[in-house]
């Protein structure tokens, strides 16, 4: 009897989730698409799950009548929860389950991604209001953090599933539960923390306005689902694509949850850079937010100076985790923005994207050793900036000037960064020396010659520079105000900070 497959995912999940320039409503976006998967859960005639899992679900049917039928069922449904969600599905037939589901994955799936839109949402009469986040018709009068305003069905899709899903991390019994914001209520949340509901609730002190963007994407995950997979028998096949799609989700979910418990362990010796706003019932903001925490591509917002920390804990704490659940380490690579409050929220994702693939890049075409390790890139936004990030780069930084990207782990290439950041600014005697650190900043854009002369100049009144080459001083330097001194988690193999 032959088998037949279906895929489903979401076409241009990236549009969907930065289509607006407000936090609530990526959080809104992400958690529909995660609803639309979870759909695929429900159990229906002539079907089987397979898995749901990294914003995908892979369903068995009993015939293409009833694929087609119930791929109808669900795009419908989804049409009318979340205007604007794009769904897309690959369907394939084969004698052997696995060889079915490599046909849909492989071929169904990304050939339908690559088709082109079929038109535009028009949501209203040609002559109306546009939405202001994200420029489709206006169709809607709704009651906003900022009062009521005309929005687009698809941005106030978004506000309303965000509300819910507040109300379940807020534990609204009305609401219902959920295992993944169970998980966060239990372990990290507790009766003292809440998740950010807003940008001003990250806790930034007065005069610091920055916040971090993190882009975490796991490396080599999808060799997990390659041709190996598909060659097991049928009943083995199913045994082993639910275990690793699971073992994958809870990897990632558990590294997440890590990251948290052992950021809210080190906030006491942050206080002096951080401020824990008070919300109601005494409960404070947490300075963290998942954005996007549904398979191994993961995407944070946070206060600016924990963007570096909480990059290489979820890469390290995924390393564990992957070993644990799937028997062997898979490592990650990391992108952090450091932006203004007032930068482009939209376009931020999209450069924090951007230098997670930096990082697997710089991965690629390092020695052996280093492609074992997890990779993290970053960049500091302090004014308008180019479209892509090696424009950027080209306009902005001389040649060679940077260090970044760096390898995580031990004898990694980060370690020396972290340890000559730590020098400029905790140790004495540059620790109240940021004038001086400012100014060997500005030689080192210069030229390598002019920050020689400086160094000689500092050393000669008692400064010495940790570092002899500049290439080694400009990334610290540079990141001298966006980063917070924290013990590397390599360094205390063994402790469990959580």
């Amino acid at each position: 009897m032959p088998y037949w497959v279906g895929i489903f995912g979401v076409q241009s999940r990236q549009r969907y989730l930065t289509s607006n320039n407000r936090l609530r409503q990526t959080i809104g976006a992400s958690k529909l698409i995660d609803r639309s998967m979870d759909w695929w859960r429900q159990s229906g005639a002539g079907e089987e799950l397979l898995y749901v899992g990294g914003g995908v679900a892979a369903v068995r049917f009993d015939s293409r009548e009833i694929a087609d039928a119930r791929a109808r069922q669900w795009s419908r449904e989804w049409v009318v929860r979340a205007p604007g969600l794009r769904l897309v599905a690959g369907i394939a037939r084969d004698q052997s389950l696995g060889k079915a589901w490599e046909r849909a994955r492989l071929k169904g799936l990304p050939f339908n991604e690559e088709l082109s839109l079929l038109g535009d949402e028009l949501g209203a009469l040609p002559v109306t209001q546009t939405c202001p986040d994200t420029g489709l018709a206006a169709s809607k009068f709704f009651q906003t953090l900022e009062g009521k305003q005309w929005l687009s069905a698809e941005a106030v899709q978004k506000e309303e599933e965000q509300r819910f899903y507040n109300r379940q991390l807020d534990g609204d019994p009305q609401a219902g539960s959920d295992p993944k914001v169970d998980r966060y209520r239990s372990e990290v949340l507790g009766d003292r923390f809440k998740f950010p509901r807003e940008l001003d609730n990250l806790g930034m002190q007065l005069g610091a306005r920055h916040v971090a963007l993190i882009h975490c994407d796991g490396n080599g995950m999808a060799d997990l689902f390659g041709k190996e997979m598909s060659s097991h028998g049928d009943h083995e096949f199913r045994a082993k694509v639910y275990k690793t799609s699971e073992d994958c989700s809870r990897a990632s979910l558990g590294a997440i949850i890590r990251t948290l418990k052992t950021l809210i362990s080190r906030l006491p010796a942050l206080s002096e850079t951080i401020s824990l706003v008070d919300a109601k019932h005494n409960r404070s903001y947490l300075p963290v937010r998942p954005l996007v925490d549904s398979g191994d591509d993961v995407t944070w917002i946070a206060h600016g100076r924990l963007g570096l920390l909480l990059a290489v804990e979820f890469c390290w704490a995924f390393e564990q985790l992957t070993e644990q659940f799937l028997g062997k380490r898979h490592t990650a690579c990391a992108g952090v923005l450091l932006m203004p409050v007032g930068f482009p929220f939209a376009r931020g994702l999209e450069l924090a994207s951007a230098l997670c693939q930096e990082a697997k890049k710089a991965r690629k075409k390092k020695p052996e050793g280093d492609t074992c390790r997890s990779w993290i890139d970053f960049h500091a936004v302090l004014e308008g900036s180019a479209s892509d990030i090696k424009d950027i780069r080209k306009q902005k930084y001389r040649e060679p000037l940077l260090g970044r990207p760096y390898s995580l782990g031990s004898g990694g290439s980060f370690d020396r960064f972290h340890r000559t950041w730590r020098k400029f600014a905790v140790e004495e005697p540059w620790r109240d020396a940021r004038s001086r650190a400012k100014a060997l900043l500005n030689a080192c854009e210069r030229s390598n010659d002019a920050a020689q002369e400086m160094m000689r100049l500092f050393e000669s009144q008692g400064y010495r520079a940790p570092e002899s080459n500049p290439h080694y001083l400009f990334d610290p330097l540079e990141l001298l105000d966006f980063h917070v001194d924290f013990t590397l988690p390599w360094e205390t193999q063994g402790v469990d900070h959580a």
